[in-house]
């Protein structure tokens, strides 16, 4: 009854420990946390080719931070 979208992000959220969220989906940027050491490793163009995504990296592409991702991708 939930998508995994949704349980990758209560986890993520609730860690107490660092956490890397391996995906291709941009949706997930809006949990990227550099305080809380939350980040994405996007691998839209391969796992081999991925792209660690932090705070900085949404603000520089996207001119937004992540709390606010979800609302800019919209």
């Amino acid at each position: 009854g939930y998508e995994a979208d949704d349980v990758i992000g209560t986890l993520a959220t609730r860690a107490t420990m660092p956490v890397d969220i391996v995906t291709g989906d941009r949706d997930l940027f809006q949990l990227v946390d550099d305080e809380r050491d939350v980040r994405v490793l996007y691998v839209a163009r391969g796992v081999g080719r991925h792209e660690r995504v932090t705070d900085a990296v949404v603000r520089e592409k996207y001119g937004v931070g992540p709390a606010q991702y979800a609302d800019f991708a919209t």
